[in-house]
């Protein structure tokens, strides 16, 4: 956010408002994000794109990003080509069987129509390639949502920059293109524009 604001402070205006919104409950039913939706705070049809952050990389730089759900949105074309220009590439969901695209904060806009995106590093480490990636993943699982999940010192957060870096990027060609993001055709969720 404060990034964007600097850069439009510095003569690089949007042609579009960015809001950012935080989001409580996620774990219990996306209970913020539908209640959002069900009472948004501008016109559901103003939203021209969700961008979703769900977590952020605290392991080290990446060579890949992740798109949950691939093959939804425009928003994935646009990814790909600044991804690229970050020296990094784009992978489809590598688990799509876990249903995570509909167990994310994006989901309730999605099902209301709003082209919605959710990405993150992917596990091939730019140290160590997917071997260090699995380990780490290892990691995470053993500790997430147990008392032992909490800050590390041993955190890097040069992944996190470099997805910062991309959302940027994202948020910033979406808020100057002429075309709106879109479903793609044959998305369970094109079925035109939000209400």
């Amino acid at each position: 956010a404060a990034e964007l604001k600097a850069r439009a402070a510095a003569g690089a205006p949007l042609d579009r408002s960015v809001v950012f919104l935080a989001t409580t409950a996620e774990e219990q039913g996306l209970l913020g994000s539908r209640y959002w939706v069900a009472n948004p705070t501008m016109p559901l049809s103003d939203v021209v794109a969700v961008i979703n952050l769900d977590s952020m990389n605290v392991y080290g730089a990446t060579k890949a990003v992740e798109v949950v759900g691939w093959g939804q949105t425009t928003l994935e074309d646009r990814l790909v080509e600044l991804a690229l220009a970050q020296g990094r590439t784009v992978v489809p969901d590598t688990h799509p069987e876990a249903g995570s695209f509909y167990r994310s904060d994006h989901f309730p806009f999605a099902l209301a129509g709003v082209p919605a995106m959710y990405f993150h590093s992917s596990l091939d480490m730019v140290e160590g390639g997917l071997e260090a990636g699995e380990a780490i993943r290892a990691g995470v699982k053993e500790r997430y949502h147990t008392p032992a999940d909490q800050f590390d010192e041993s955190w890097t957060f040069a992944g996190a920059l470099q997805d910062a870096e991309l959302v940027v990027a994202l948020v910033e060609a979406v808020a100057k293109a002429d075309a709106k993001p879109a479903y793609k055709p044959g998305s369970e969720f094109a079925k035109g524009e939000p209400k």
